[in-house]
């Protein structure tokens, strides 16, 4: 899964780290966010937000969403250094979602470092797009 864009994983994952403990699979996730790359980028965001918006109040989950969302950010600005805007054959970077994936992920967490540090380095370069969060009770 680590390179593969292609690879996504549904609910029925969160509910296999809720049965057999969020920190048994660490190291397999932070390997999923270390391993990304351009071709992943938008994937492994939408994972994230999957990841951070379960609907519990799992400390153990919380806190490894917040480790992984750390990661991710260092990993947007990496590729963001890489990308182009077209990649060669991998498609434009959707700017807009790529945010709005992580920020949903991040907002649903409290992580409100690693979100004032991916506005720093994203929300200028959104290329007159524009990022529309779906708000939530919840929060």
């Amino acid at each position: 899964m680590p390179e593969d864009a292609h690879v996504q994983l549904d609910r029925s994952f969160t509910k296999l780290c809720k049965r057999h403990g969020w920190t048994n699979f660490e190291p397999e996730l932070h390997a999923v966010i270390q391993a990304t790359g351009p071709a992943t980028l938008e994937r492994n965001a939408e994972f994230l937000q999957m990841l951070c918006t379960v609907r519990d109040r799992n400390s153990e989950r919380i806190e490894l969403c917040r480790r992984l969302v750390e990661q991710m950010v260092e990993a947007v600005v990496v590729c963001d250094g890489k990308a182009g805007p077209h990649r060669g054959n991998i498609s434009p970077l959707d700017r807009a979602g790529l945010l709005q994936h992580l920020v949903m992920a991040m907002f649903a967490i409290r992580a409100e470092e690693p979100l004032n540090r991916l506005i720093d380095v994203g929300v200028d370069r959104l290329d007159g797009s524009t990022l529309s969060l779906p708000m939530s009770n919840n929060a």
